[in-house]
């Protein structure tokens, strides 16, 4: 079976980037990327006491009603985790410990690497994303806020049943 892996050369369908290429730090994307990285920024609370990050669904730092969340943690080295997309689920991700990849592809021939690595930072994993995790650090947490409950029917595990719905809903 094709993998994300194999789209990795592929240029934007508009040809003015490239979208395979790690991107550090969230700023450092220009062009299509956008398409397939949206990123909130979350405001730090901090005193002498140390700090602290509020995440409200239905608010400017959570674009939706949050239904469910969860953490991965505890990833043995070498471990890929993910490798699915949702037909209708809407998800963000924080690395609240440590870091992470996350290798996003629409099945449209655009990929994109993001390392998550700052728990003030929030990706957004859209409806029809193929995602997967990687690369983690011995101390990552990476939590999960998502629009719905788990619903095994919402799933794509088979890239290339993935890839035809992709291409379909063009």
């Amino acid at each position: 079976a094709r993998s994300p892996a194999g789209l990795a050369n592929r240029a934007c369908a508009c040809g003015f980037v490239s979208l395979t290429r790690a991107v550090r730090g969230f700023a450092d994307y220009t062009g299509c990327f956008a398409m397939l990285i949206q990123t909130f920024d979350f405001k730090i609370i901090s005193d002498g006491r140390g700090s602290l990050i509020a995440l409200e669904g239905d608010s400017v730092n959570v674009p939706f009603a949050i239904q469910r969340m969860y953490y991965v943690f505890g990833v043995e080295a070498g471990t890929k985790r993910g490798a699915h997309a949702h037909k209708q689920l809407r998800q963000l991700a924080v690395c609240v410990s440590g870091a992470c990849r996350m290798t996003l592809d629409n099945g449209l021939g655009e990929t994109a690497e993001v390392m998550l690595d700052s728990p003030n930072k929030g990706l957004l994993i859209e409806r029809m994303m193929w995602h997967e995790m990687s690369d983690f650090s011995p101390d990552c947490v990476l939590a999960v806020l998502a629009d719905d409950h788990y619903n095994e029917s919402d799933y794509y595990r088979n890239y290339e049943d993935f890839l035809r719905a992709a291409q379909a809903a063009g």
